[in-house]
């Protein structure tokens, strides 16, 4: 894990960024005594998960009765 100074982050910006695309983590200090202010790494895109329906997912049901509806009445909004 490479560490840099703010200044020295702000010459080294591109390169930076190219390491941390890579996979690499990079720290961030402060001041003359280094204290660490960040750390920079990698983004991960999360994991998509499905989502369930909740309690309610079974209960219902939807019925369309005598839906008709030609290309004049659905630009019309009648």
């Amino acid at each position: 894990m490479e560490s840099y100074t703010i200044g020295e982050f702000k010459q080294k910006l591109p390169e930076i960024l190219e390491s941390v695309s890579a996979g690499k983590t990079v720290i961030l200090e402060k001041g003359r005594k280094r204290h660490k202010v960040a750390l920079l790494s990698p983004y991960r895109k999360p994991p998509q998960k499905t989502r369930p329906l909740g309690t309610l997912a079974h209960r219902g049901s939807l019925k369309f009765k005598d839906w008709e509806m030609d290309s004049t009445s659905f630009l019309d909004g009648n």
